[in-house]
């Protein structure tokens, strides 16, 4: 074990990145509980702290990410502004305070520097770097994502209310809790990515705002965060001259469940104090607010809540980024906000039962319509009917079995067959292995009621 943990520190201190995902970040990881930080991310924070997700460099194996640096005679391995440009060294990025944010003030530096341009020897081999997806700077490479893309760490700002956070590797030493935010972050940070084609041997995808990068990153670890990882929020500053903050139309408040309408929702929400119009601008928080967090927060398909804001990420005058709240639709008093996505490709549960006695000649069928969220099941619709003549427990099950199929039909076409996937499933194994065409049902008198189940599964496809 000993031998083990020493080849990997030695591992991630030759391949990995300078301010990246390092050994201390990587131990803490390993002794967080797994309800903190699940496998799969442990498993992500792995890959990037020996860079072995990085396909550029991966690429160009052979050839030394260390470079002169182009500000001093010592040598670097960080590139700030990509790789397509010279390195910079560790003692320049601490005298010159570079970070994520200050990308621009060292281009500027460098085009104003009395210094020759770097010779094609300097430069690296196969210059084909592609812009950054998320931010659409630097380039595509983990020591860029890991370190000086600004659309993982305004996340953690959010998630963390703390606004001074200027890395991932400084937010992670900040303690146990930031540690697991941050080593979520890069998990869903990693899986965004790899949908918006961001690896060298995907297809890219349609480019996307940096705005709705920070929102889906957001909305992703927070849906998945335990409650006691779930940071105080901060209170909203005053704004002043140079600070355009002002949530004094909104209001975070409780919401007990009190009311049918109210049952599913959030037990705390954001609403409006005031009624406003389409595209106006409700608020100006800062980033890891409480009603930025209530706005994000997911909610449930049948809670009757809608995605009614849009949220837009902006760096303010007084050098702090924050988030304004703009009205999509109309909006009235004490509305609750909500920009949680919906998906119109969902997936649908029908669960169908039936039972019979026999010694009366009675029974009962019923059936019920879930829908599979992210969050859980979510219950739609139900149906039960009496059986007065019922034969056997087959007789009651085949009819527990067209409820379920009427069910079904009436939410597809409410939904303008909008459906991702279909399980219609019972306990009577005769007549599911019938419907799935993997059987045959040999019950005559019942051959009416399986018809009219094969007629409204015919209306599927």
């Amino acid at each position: 074990m000993q031998f083990a943990s020493q080849y990997v520190r030695n591992k991630v201190l030759t391949a990995g990145w300078t301010g990246g995902v390092g050994w201390a970040w990587l131990s803490g990881a390993c002794g967080a509980s797994k309800r903190w930080i699940p496998s799969i991310a442990r498993f992500t924070l792995l890959r990037w702290a020996v860079n072995e997700d990085d396909d550029e460099w991966l690429a160009r194996r052979g050839q030394s990410r260390q470079k002169k640096c182009a500000l001093c005679a010592n040598n670097g391995r960080s590139y700030p502004l990509g790789g397509c440009h010279t390195a910079i060294c560790e003692t320049c990025i601490a005298t010159k305070q570079l970070t994520a944010f200050t990308t621009d003030s060292l281009a500027r530096l460098l085009e104003a520097s009395c210094r020759e341009p770097p010779t094609q020897e300097e430069l690296p081999k196969n210059e084909d770097w592609e812009n950054c997806v998320a931010c659409a700077k630097g380039d595509n490479t983990v020591g860029h994502w890991v370190r000086w893309c600004v659309v993982p760490i305004l996340a953690l700002r959010n998630l963390t209310g703390d606004n001074s956070i200027m890395s991932l590797a400084e937010g992670s030493r900040k303690g146990a809790k930031h540690l697991a935010i941050a080593s979520r972050i890069v998990h869903q940070f990693r899986l965004l990515l790899r949908e918006a084609g961001a690896m060298r041997h995907q297809i890219s995808a349609p480019t996307i705002p940096m705005n709705t990068w920070i929102h889906n990153l957001v909305q992703r670890v927070q849906a998945e965060l335990p409650l006691d990882l779930r940071m105080h929020h901060v209170r909203t500053q005053i704004a002043s001259i140079r600070c355009p903050v002002d949530a004094s139309l909104i209001c975070c408040c409780d919401k007990p469940p009190l009311h049918i309408s109210s049952a599913m929702a959030p037990a705390r929400v954001c609403v409006t104090l005031e009624a406003v119009e389409c595209n106006q601008v409700i608020a100006v928080v800062p980033l890891g607010s409480e009603p930025l967090q209530l706005i994000q927060q997911s909610v449930l398909f049948g809670a009757g809540i809608s995605s009614n804001v849009t949220l837009s990420t902006f760096q303010c005058e007084c050098g702090d980024y924050h988030c304004r709240i703009v009205a999509l639709q109309p909006i009235g008093t004490n509305e609750i906000l909500s920009s949680y996505p919906f998906s119109n490709k969902t997936t649908l549960l029908v669960q169908f039962d039936g039972s019979c006695h026999s010694d009366k000649g009675t029974g009962g069928a019923g059936a019920a319509l879930l829908e599979l969220q992210r969050e859980g099941l979510t219950l739609l619709k139900w149906r039960a009917v009496a059986l007065p003549r019922c034969t056997d427990n087959i007789y009651a099950e085949a009819m527990s079995a067209n409820i379920a199929t009427d069910l079904l039909c009436e939410e597809m076409i409410h939904r303008r067959y909008a459906v991702e996937q279909i399980y219609l499933q019972g306990d009577i194994l005769p007549i599911a292995k019938h419907l799935a065409f993997a059987g045959r049902f040999r019950r005559i008198d019942l051959q009416p009621i399986i018809q009219q189940i094969r007629r409204k599964q015919s209306r599927f496809f």
